[in-house]
C-alpha cells in the first residue's frame, strides 16, 4: 500500500522539516530564503568545492537545501 505521495512546484533546496512521525517542525524554507549565509562560509572555508559539485551537481549557496539544514541545527 502507498502512504503517502508528495509533489511541489517550489524549486530548488525548498522543503518542510518534519519530525519522524513526519509532523512539520517549522515552517517551509523556500529556494529563495537566504539566511544560511554564515553556514555557506563556513563549507567555502572547510569543505572541497569541486568534490560538493562533484557528488551534488551544486555550487555552495544558501539556495541549496544542505546549507538550509545546517542553519537549522
Amino acid at each position: 500500500d502507498i502512504a503517502g505521495i508528495a509533489l511541489s512546484g517550489l524549486y530548488g533546496g525548498s522543503g518542510i522539516p518534519v519530525d519522524k512521525d513526519m509532523e512539520p517542525i517549522r515552517p517551509c524554507l523556500i529556494w529563495m530564503d537566504r539566511r544560511a549565509t554564515d553556514e555557506v562560509q563556513w563549507v567555502k572555508k572547510n569543505v572541497d568545492k569541486d568534490k560538493i559539485f562533484e557528488i551534488t551537481g551544486n555550487y555552495v549557496d544558501s539556495y541549496y537545501g544542505f546549507t538550509k539544514m545546517m542553519w537549522i541545527k
